[in-house]
């Protein structure tokens, strides 16, 4: 191999090292950016999801609040013995404000926590002085819970808020509207995606609205015993043992009064896998948004996804390889044939040439034989 070959060929086993090692580092690259896309793209859905469910909430809130201070039912509350037309004028004031009917159910409780008028004929009589959005209104507090309904035996979003006299602002009772689920399940059902999983906690820690419905009313890890203690004396969820799922570092995070939203990374003990997880708290409500992203999931698409890229970049540097030999074996071609017509040129002048330096010497020896005669 000549000079040239040797240069040629050596520029191409160059680029064709250099293009695999740019492939190597794309594809860790990639796989490296896809992996962090993936973790923001779990926070950022996180967080939207957190803010839709506090507009759902603080609009039942504000309704509660409205409610509470609506003439119609101070006026109701003060009566000693309402009427039956009262009661259907009470019944529409609470139906004007049931938009989309997203209320399963709005009462009112007197003092002592029994059920005055309600839109589901079911409450009226009960007493529900042990729950604990009686026992917090009644003290003067807007409150929100979750709980299983003792009358309707359905999970509901409680939002309650003390009736106040408008004389000596003392609590006559206090007002009740109870969302239903399926707002915040249709909210939820939006984000869930493949690969990924959603939890919907209260602050105990409980699990109230799982995307995998095996999860329902699982705790997130152990319970402390105040927690335990409460959630048995409200019986906001018809029980007081609740499997747990080994999520200690989220129980911590919410035990913590966490109010705002952070990604780490677990060992997800119960669905035996890696995760990357996404925690949220719904702003000043007392739930929290989980979104759940399996590793072996996120990295087999970005493997997938970064082994593509890096495929394409060393095909690239191969085409590039295949370009360069095709236009050198062109020019190397076009250089011969060059080389050929000028060698072919250079032939002939030398066949001229003797033939004219022999034609020289024949004259000179032609004139020296016409001297010596």
């Amino acid at each position: 191999m000549n000079l040239r070959g040797k240069i040629t060929w050596s520029i191409l086993l160059l680029i064709l090292f250099f293009g695999s090692l740019a492939s190597i580092s794309t594809y860790y690259l990639t796989k490296k950016e896809f992996t962090t896309q993936v973790t923001k793209d779990l926070h950022n859905n996180a967080i939207a999801l957190s803010h839709e469910l506090y507009q759902i909430m603080r609009q039942s809130r504000d309704i509660a609040k409205a409610l509470a201070n609506d003439s119609l039912v101070k006026e109701y509350v003060t009566t000693t013995k309402p009427s039956s037309a009262q009661a259907e004028v009470m019944l529409d004031e609470f139906k004007d404000y049931n938009l989309g009917e997203m209320y399963s159910a709005i009462y009112i409780l007197d003092k002592d926590g029994i059920a005055q008028i309600s839109t589901d004929p079911r409450f009226l009589g009960q007493n529900y002085s042990f729950r604990n959005y009686f026992k917090s209104s009644i003290a003067g507090n807007d409150f929100v819970t979750t709980a299983i309904g003792v009358t309707s035996k359905e999970l509901g979003y409680y939002f309650s808020s003390p009736i106040r006299s408008n004389l000596d602002d003392t609590i006559l009772g206090v007002l009740v509207v109870k969302l239903k689920t399926e707002h915040v399940e249709r909210a939820l059902r939006n984000h869930v995606s493949a690969g990924y999983e959603i939890l919907l906690s209260d602050h105990y820690g409980i699990i109230i609205l799982p995307s995998d419905s095996t999860k329902y009313l699982h705790s997130l890890g152990s319970l402390p015993p105040d927690s335990q203690a409460e959630l048995a004396s409200t019986q906001a969820y018809a029980t007081a043992e609740f499997e747990k799922l080994d999520y200690d570092v989220l129980m911590d995070i919410i035990n913590q009064g966490f109010d705002s939203s952070k990604i780490i990374e677990i060992q997800d003990v119960h669905d035996n896998r890696d995760e990357i997880v996404a925690i949220g708290k719904v702003e000043d409500f007392p739930y929290y948004i989980i979104f759940e992203g399996d590793m072996n999931i996120i990295d087999k698409v970005s493997i997938r996804a970064s082994a593509v890229i890096a495929a394409f970049v060393l095909v690239a540097a191969i085409l590039s390889v295949i370009i360069i030999l095709i236009v050198v074996e062109v020019f190397l071609r076009q250089q011969q044939r060059t080389e050929q017509k000028l060698l072919e040129k250079t032939t002939d002048l030398e066949r001229l040439n003797k033939l004219m330096v022999g034609r020289e010497l024949k004259m000179i020896e032609l004139k020296k034989e016409i001297t010596s005669k």
